[in-house]
């Protein structure tokens, strides 16, 4: 009777760890899938983590060293450190990874975070927003207004003659054509600053058409 009692608490135990399994594994496959890897190789055991430890940038030794029983969980910790960070969340949460799994990856893959680590490696959005933005950013140089006279009055060569015998200035007079084209130039200026989107995380001046800040990789809306 003594033994039977105990086949049940061992079933029970086995039954719990197994759920813990099962729900890992799918929530490690959600997690390779916004990783760019294959989600069926969540299920693989040992090749999911040697693929996870190279997607992070850890050292193979540090796959290896997850073989070694008890000294793994110290290393399994820095894997759940490293892959927090590519998802620019807390990594002081990832002891929480190890104590209480069935919560915490499930939590993980329901939060939707998106996966930055390597996000822009020469990609074509990177490339049309970093272009963009030196285009765009050149265009809100602001002009001196002394410059503007200066050159103003460099232009007509018989500016001595009409400073010495100033003419009376009409006040319904209009504005000559080159003073008008500056201010025009002004205007579209001041627009085209206008237009830019700015990331209201890092503060980054972005193409109007852009959806993801190429500097901090926040999504904008």
């Amino acid at each position: 009777m003594a033994y039977e009692g105990t086949g049940k608490y061992f079933l029970l135990l086995f039954l719990i760890l197994f759920i813990v399994y099962v729900t890992v594994k799918i929530s490690l496959a959600y997690i390779f899938k916004s990783a760019k890897i294959s989600s069926w190789k969540a299920f693989i055991p040992f090749y999911n983590r040697l693929l996870l430890t190279d997607k992070l940038d850890l050292k193979r030794s540090v796959f290896y060293k997850t073989l070694i029983p008890v000294v793994n969980l110290y290393y399994y910790y820095i894997i759940i450190c490293k892959l927090l960070e590519a998802y620019n969340m807390d990594s002081k949460e990832a002891i929480y990874f190890l104590l209480i799994p069935m919560y915490k990856f499930p939590e993980l893959v329901f939060k939707k975070p998106q996966f930055m680590l390597h996000l822009y490696d020469n990609t074509k959005e990177f490339l049309n927003n970093e272009k963009s933005l030196f285009e765009k950013g050149s265009s809100t140089e602001t002009i001196n207004p002394n410059s503007i006279h200066e050159a103003h009055d460099n232009i007509n060569p018989n500016n001595y003659q009409a400073k010495t015998n100033p003419q009376p200035i009409n006040q319904n007079e209009t504005v000559t054509s080159n003073d008008t084209h500056k201010q025009e130039t002004i205007i579209g200026k001041t627009q085209n600053s206008e237009a830019l989107k700015v990331c209201p995380n890092c503060g980054t001046k972005l193409d109007p058409a852009a959806k993801i800040c190429f500097f901090c990789g926040n999504q904008i809306s």
